[in-house]
């Protein structure tokens, strides 16, 4: 019988194990009377954490248009 609970507690060990970098199958494969509901789940927060692994850093930019408007200002104020 599925229960909530255990689902939820499933879930949080899966995300658990993905982290420390065991793979969705296996995750799955340890809890089979719960693999159809924790898959799309799963699949879900992998997609999310390769999505914020993908997302550039801004600070170099930022660094970058700072240092120019900076030159900039000085090269203005040099007039």
């Amino acid at each position: 019988m599925w229960r909530p609970r255990e689902a939820e507690d499933a879930f949080d060990q899966c995300l658990t194990r993905l982290r420390q970098g065991e793979t969705e199958e296996a995750c799955l494969a340890a809890l089979p009377h719960l693999a159809s509901d924790l898959a799309p789940l799963l699949a879900t927060a992998s997609a999310l954490w390769a999505l914020a692994a993908s997302t550039p850093n801004p600070a170099p930019a930022l660094a970058r248009i700072r240092a120019r408007l900076l030159r900039l200002l000085q090269q203005h104020g040099d007039r």
